[in-house]
């Protein structure tokens, strides 16, 4: 008997998705990098790996649910910077990007609840949301006279629903390259507050700006 049968039709669907996007695959010409997988082209660093061993050899390998008191407080004193008082408590550490997207969506999600995604967006927001049960509702960028990608908030109000449970940015963005403006922020908070739904931030290229 095969397992698959007895697979969540949330989970078969996840997967069936997976099989056919990889009936296409782009081979990069030569002398070009792909950045689609985001696995570095270099090796861990070395202090970084020592820095590793040195944890272990002090037995720092223990549970540490929600992550290590000292290391949620660098975190809440790094966001200061964006003049934001965060705490403790507000902190999770998670072991990667992918992880916190998938417990970001697990928090909110109910079957039937729909996610707000920029089209293009980056493709590891869509697997967790059909896990959830949730439906993906594509919302368009614009190019705008230099040719760049930016978020239309007024397309953005016509896809809100009664429905809407959350957005999710990437700002940087993610295939795009875009930086969201102070306005196109505002916008996205106005509407969030005016329609009660979360904003999903996924922040992991700040540091390249």
């Amino acid at each position: 008997m095969s397992v698959a049968k007895l697979l969540k039709k949330e989970l078969a669907a996840v997967a069936r998705g997976r099989v056919s996007a990889t009936r296409v695959r782009f081979v990069p010409p030569p002398g070009y990098i792909s950045l689609g997988a985001g696995d570095p082209d270099f090796n861990q660093p070395k202090f970084i790996a020592d820095a590793v061993y040195k944890a272990i050899l002090e037995g720092q390998t223990h549970y540490a649910f929600g992550g290590r008191q000292e290391f949620q407080e660098a975190i809440a004193d790094y966001y200061k910077k964006y003049g934001y008082e965060a705490e403790r408590g507000q902190v999770i550490i998670s072991s990667g990007g992918s992880q916190g997207i998938f417990q970001a969506f697990a928090a909110l999600l109910n079957p039937g609840d729909e996610a707000i995604l920029f089209d293009p967006t980056y493709g590891g927001y869509r697997s967790p949301i059909g896990y959830f049960g949730g439906k993906i509702v594509r919302s368009p960028m614009v190019k705008n006279d230099e040719g760049y990608f930016r978020p239309d908030l007024e397309a953005l109000k016509e896809k809100v629903t009664d429905k809407t449970k959350a957005l999710v940015i990437c700002n940087p963005d993610n295939p795009t390259g875009s930086v969201f403006t102070k306005e196109e922020l505002s916008g996205i908070a106005d509407l969030a507050k005016d329609h009660d739904f979360a904003v999903i931030s996924d922040e992991i290229y700040t540091e390249f700006i």
